[in-house]
């Protein structure tokens, strides 16, 4: 929700940018060439809309040329305006989740992405800022996944939550039977004591204000007064959702999956360090932990270079890396192949 900050952050702080901006993208080519024709080959994409009591949630359904059943994957945006095709209006232009479905498709595998409640189609007449709690994403999830399960074209369903999408997707892979949950770019911490430790670097007061509010919310009570530096990410409307957040543990909603898991990890990642991943892993012994060389947040490859990592934000051109994409599909594969 604090997209508002992340940007901010980012121009400002060289190591601690916030897990917030929750982006991810990859770019291979989105049409197949047919071997017969030699001409290339779009999949499949059908408008699909979840209603649910408050909102219509508007998904893209992507599935591939070839007529059958299919195991399809739910695809979780991470935080802040980012749409189902993994854009947002601040300056973010990645395809990101267009291309993760365009790339499954090629092998067979369909998959659904949706803009969340308040973003893009999911946008609604009276929706406000201050009624949106974490916990409706988590239901809107499920109620996906409910929805897929029933759908005879699908011989499986998985989910795969990118950021902060990898804390819903965990919440409800613990509650739901599910074929598989793949982890990407997730924290390992709630998502409290991650803000303090991103905030480390700045000024006590900035530091002493954050904690106090932080821990306010922590215990249910919203707090009115916030100085104009921490207003984008405390501001009085986001603070329900903020409460809703905390009190989520990360470890402990991936160790009740029973389902299998893969947790996968960028090294030259900025916003949230490699080694979450492997605090994940050490929570469910059965999940399969990789962490990829040269892989950024975005799934891109960069260095640890701010300005050069950073810039890869901005560029749908620029492809996925391999082994992400290889480590993705083999999953799926091996979960759902008979």
């Amino acid at each position: 929700m604090m997209w508002n900050l992340e940007i901010q952050l980012m121009k400002n702080m060289k190591h601690n940018i916030l897990l917030l901006a929750a982006i991810g993208i990859l770019n291979l080519s989105c049409s197949k060439d047919d071997s017969q024709t030699g001409e290339l080959i779009s999949p499949i994409e059908e408008e699909m809309i979840l209603e649910t009591e408050s909102a219509s949630i508007h998904g893209t359904l992507t599935l591939p040329q070839e007529d059958g059943t299919y195991p399809i994957v739910l695809i979780i945006a991470g935080s802040g305006p980012t749409d189902r095709n993994g854009n947002n209006n601040i300056g973010l232009s990645t395809n990101t989740y267009k291309l993760i479905s365009d790339t499954l498709a090629k092998v067979g595998i369909a998959s659904l992405r949706y803009d969340k409640r308040g973003v893009g189609d999911s946008f609604y007449q009276g929706f406000s800022e201050s009624e949106l709690i974490f916990d409706d994403y988590v239901d809107d999830a499920t109620k996906w996944v409910t929805k897929l399960k029933e759908d005879p074209r699908f011989s499986d369903v998985l989910i795969l939550g990118h950021s902060e999408g990898a804390l819903i997707g965990s919440i409800v892979a613990a509650e739901l039977d599910i074929a598989g949950f793949i982890s990407v770019a997730g924290t390992a911490q709630r998502a409290d004591l991650l803000l303090l430790e991103q905030l480390s670097t700045q000024t006590e007061a900035i530091k002493t204000e954050a904690a106090s509010i932080i821990n306010s919310l922590n215990n249910g009570i919203l707090v009115e007064e916030v100085s104009q530096s921490l207003l984008s990410l405390f501001r009085l409307s986001v603070q329900p959702y903020l409460i809703s957040w905390f009190k989520y543990d990360p470890k402990e909603e991936i160790a009740k999956i029973a389902d299998p898991v893969l947790i996968i990890h960028g090294d030259t990642d900025l916003q949230v360090n490699s080694s979450e991943a492997e605090l994940l892993g050490e929570n469910n012994s059965s999940a399969q932990v990789e962490i990829i060389s040269g892989m950024n947040h975005v799934l891109k490859n960069a260095s640890l270079n701010t300005q050069e990592n950073l810039a890869t934000y901005s560029n749908p051109d620029l492809p996925l890396t391999d082994r992400f994409v290889e480590e993705m599909i083999g999953f799926i594969q091996a979960k759902t192949l008979n």
